[in-house]
């Protein structure tokens, strides 16, 4: 809790928003900027977006009984 308060005053809400400039200038914040970054760019590189996006297409022409249902379990083992 004392991590989440020392965060809360670093960044006063009375300030104003946060800038970008802000998150890359931060220390306590460019560790975690970088893993969002980069978790970021091996999705899109993978090509797993695309996979998610026509998942239901994709499924439907396998032949699955219910595409739609594998679609929702496609997503939730996603976000599991």
């Amino acid at each position: 809790l004392e991590l989440i308060e020392e965060e809360n005053e670093a960044v006063d809400p009375s300030k104003g928003s946060f800038s970008t400039a802000d998150l890359f200038n931060s220390k306590d914040l460019r560790k975690q900027l970088i893993v969002g970054i980069a978790v970021q760019l091996m999705m899109q590189f993978s090509g797993i977006d695309a996979v998610f996006y026509y998942s239901t297409t994709i499924f439907y022409q396998a032949q699955v009984d219910d595409p739609e249902l594998a679609t929702t379990l496609l997503g939730i083992v996603n976000v599991i």
